[in-house]
Parts: C-alpha cells; structure tokens; sequence
C-alpha cells in the first residue's frame, strides 16, 4: 500500500453561497415541463423542431419528479449513447435518489446517487456504481470491471471548516471519501479540512494498492515510482490550489440577488464615413443589376456548402439572401439617404434529436449614418439576449462604442442563469471583453480595410466575396 499526502490552502466558500447554488439547481430541475408525447417541452417555441420538444429527453414513465419516474436520454447525435434516469424517490428538502444506466459503444456503467437535503440544506452526497467492457473479447473480464464510491459529508465539512484543529486520524478520516477499484488496482482518497488563517487548511490523502495475483507486482512498481509520483502529486494539488483561489476568491463577492445577466465593455474601431458608405450603397446596387451573383447549394460531407443570394428589393435597397453551415440569415440594406437601418435577420439550429434546444433566432438594426447604434436580439427557449451598441465620434476618425448585452433566463433558464452569474460572473465579464476586442480586430481588418478602396472598387470586391466565398471551416459549420 502507497500513500501520498499533502495540504494546500483554498480560498473558503460561504456556506449560504453554496446552499444558494444548490436551491438553484433544483429549481432548475423542477422548471422542467414535459409534452404529452413525453419530449421535454421548451414552453416558448421558437420553431417548428420546438413545438414537438426535445426528442433526446423523454419522459417515458410516471410523472416528472414523482417518485418511480423514468427518462430516456440521447447523448449522442447518433444514438449511439444512452441514458436511463429513473427516480427512486424526490424530495427537495429531504432524501432523493436517482439510478443512471449509461450505455453506448463497448461499455455501460451504472451508478445510484443519494443526495440528503433535509430541512432545505444539503447535508450528504452520495454516488457508488460501477462499469464494464461489453465488446465480444472483453465482456465479463476484470480488467475491463470498474467500481466506485465517492461520498462527501457536507454537515461535517462545515463543522470542521469552522474548526483550526485536524480531524481524528489526520487526512485518511475526512468528509470526503473516495474508493475506486479498476482491475489490478485499488485507489482511494480522502479529504480533511480545518479552518486556516486565509479559508480552509485542506489535507487530500491518495492510498494506492494491488489487488489479487497483481499486489506484488502493483507493490512493487509503486515503490519504484514513489518519489516520482509523490512529486507529481504535490504539483498538481499545488496547481489546483492556485486555480481555485485565482478562480473563486474574485467570486466570492458576488450577489445572489437576481435578475438579468448584464455584460459591458468599451473600445474604439475605425469610422465609416457616410459619403464613403452612401457611394458603397449606390455602386452595390449597380453591380448587382448588373451581376446578381448566386451561388447554388452543394451537399458536402460536413454540410452544405455557402449559399448567397443578392436582388434589388423595389426601393432602392438590396436584399441578400444566405446560408452557411446550420445558419441562415437575410439582410435588407436601405438605399443611399435613406433613414431605414440595416436590418439582418438570422437563425441557427443543429439536425438531430437536440435540434430544438440548439435553435436559435436573431434580429438586428443599424444604423451608421452619423455615430454607430445597433440594436441586436437572440431568442432561446431557455433566455433571450438584448445587444445595444451606441458610440460616439472620437479622434482620428474613429468611433467610441461602448456594447451592452442582458440576458434574461425563461423556464428552466432562470436558475441556470442565476447560478451562472452567481459563480462565474468575473469569468463572464472577461470573456465578453475578449470577445469584444476580437471582434473590433475582425473590423479593422474587413470593414477598416474595405474603407480605405474607392467605393466602386469596393462594392465590386464585397460582391465577388459573396459569389465566391472561402471554403467553410469546420467552426463555419457549428
């Protein structure tokens, strides 16, 4: 038997911080509706695939969440990879108890999860189970049998959390306890805590051993490697350390009151002058009189290829017509002088059976004429998403844009979207500003770029792009 331990120091987690999360994912959980056919039921369709429901989840028995509940579950597009949900027994604020059968390509697995919530507060988790090969060669061999039984006592992590003295036994008696058995090995970990001077003295001690004909071999091996392996362990519980204070320290001052996800950010992109664009606009729709550039759809093997379609629409603007991948989307750009804004509307959705969850609609206006104003919409059956984007002239022909996105949860969206901003709204606000400044460099280098030719010449080469476009990568298809 080998064993390894060493303590590191994490930021603490206020406890209402993670009792709020859990509430959360109940409430999520209990958001779900379900049709009469028994396809998980989006409330607000936004398509066709959305009237008829989430084919991969069903409700194959029982009501939702009632106690002898069942569900179906595709995990893949292909059906491939399954899940079977049955609910043994629910109770938000006491025992429930779940049994998962996995199965898809050459192996199943199964496991029971226990979760003690009693009187409103999660107080035990509990996930055991195991797993096997079930390929012709390796159906029922050992080496291919895996076992586990992962348990955490939460009502005593608090307890020792709030306490600076080592639990009875040091690390091998924690909380938390972890047992896997896969062939030749067995593994364990446990999890100790005690309140330090900055969060939480935490103490992960690894027992790795043999089992059977293999323990002298597995003995031997691990005496070999100890040094080697001790090291290696060391580093990656440091590793983990430094992420989670980076991670969660900024987060801890976040409020669980809630509402709308709002986003904001600010920087600068180049101007387009209305001379330049109302010239763009004119010589556009000459050449399209002259040109109207199509291009036809070819299947390829990971989809259909770009299509674009450009026509005059009767008042002096142009439409254009497009797909690319699994979107579509048609633009009206308003004839020169015009005060109509650039209008683009769009959607996307994957084929198969998580079509309707991955559909999504979006709207757009602009305006360019003096300074930037866009006003942008994105509806999901679980939230929908508000862009502005106003601005105003700056130096050196440049405009100050300061967008703004709000995302506001529905149904089952709402929790999620809680907790989401609950314990990641630093890495979303972050995210969103990188997003920002690569789309400002995707600006300079088309728009900013475009700008700089005379206008004819560029309305020639915007519409040679269209008739022609790039090959599709496979990011263009997602």
């Amino acid at each position: 038997m080998t064993r390894f331990r060493h303590e590191i120091g994490l930021t603490a987690l206020p406890r209402d911080l993670v009792e709020h999360a859990t509430g959360l994912l109940y409430e999520a959980a209990g958001e779900l509706r379900f049709a009469d056919g028994g396809r998980l039921d989006l409330g607000t369709p936004t398509g066709a695939e959305a009237e008829a429901g989430v084919e991969a989840v069903r409700l194959v028995r029982g009501r939702h969440l009632a106690d002898g509940a069942a569900y179906e579950i595709t995990l893949s597009p292909e059906g491939a990879w399954r899940a079977d949900v049955e609910v043994i027994a629910w109770r938000p604020s006491g025992i429930s108890r779940l049994r998962v059968n996995v199965a898809g390509g050459h192996v199943a697995a199964w496991a029971t999860v226990v979760l003690d919530r009693t009187g409103g507060r999660l107080r035990a988790v509990r996930v055991s189970g195991d797993g096997r090969g079930t390929g012709p060669w390796w159906s029922g061999t050992r080496l291919i049998r895996v076992s586990w039984d992962a348990r955490a006592d939460l009502r005593r992590w608090w307890d020792d959390a709030a306490s600076r003295r080592r639990s009875q036994g040091g690390g091998d008696a924690g909380p938390v306890a972890v047992t896997l058995t896969a062939g030749p090995f067995r593994a364990g970990l446990r999890v100790s805590v005690r309140k330090a001077a900055k969060g939480w003295a935490v103490t992960p001690t690894a027992i790795v051993r043999g089992r059977g004909p293999a323990l002298p071999f597995v003995a031997a091996f691990l005496l070999f490697r100890r040094r080697r392996t001790a090291i290696g362990y060391r580093k990656a519980l440091n590793g983990f350390a430094h992420t989670w204070r980076r991670e969660f320290t900024p987060r801890l001052a976040a409020s669980p009151a809630r509402g709308p996800l709002v986003l904001r950010d600010e920087t600068t992109v180049t101007a387009v002058p209305k001379d330049w664009l109302d010239a763009f606009t004119a010589a556009l729709g000459e050449a399209a009189e002259e040109r109207r550039p199509k291009r036809e759809r070819r299947e390829r093997k990971d989809g259909p290829e770009p299509a674009v379609t450009l026509l005059r629409d009767g008042q002096g603007g142009i439409r254009m017509d497009g797909t690319r991948g699994h979107h579509s989307w048609t633009a009206s750009l308003p004839s020169p002088g015009s005060r109509t804004p650039l209008r683009v509307t769009g959607e996307h959705a994957v084929p198969g059976p998580w079509a309707a969850l991955t559909r999504r609609n979006w709207r757009l206006e602009a305006d360019l004429t003096a300074a930037p104003s866009v006003r942008a919409s994105l509806d999901h059956p679980f939230m929908s998403m508000a862009v502005t984007v106003g601005g105003t002239p700056s130096d050196n022909g440049m405009w100050l844009i300061n967008p703004r996105v709000t995302v506001t949860g529905r149904g089952p969206g709402r929790p999620l979207l809680d907790l989401a901003g609950l314990l990641n709204e630093e890495t979303l606000n972050a995210s969103f500003r990188e997003e920002v400044e690569q789309h400002a460099v995707t600006w300079e280098s088309s728009i900013g770029s475009l700008i700089g030719k005379d206008p004819a010449e560029a309305a020639a080469d915007f519409l040679h792009d269209l008739a022609d476009p790039p090959p599709s990568s496979a990011s263009d298809q997602q």
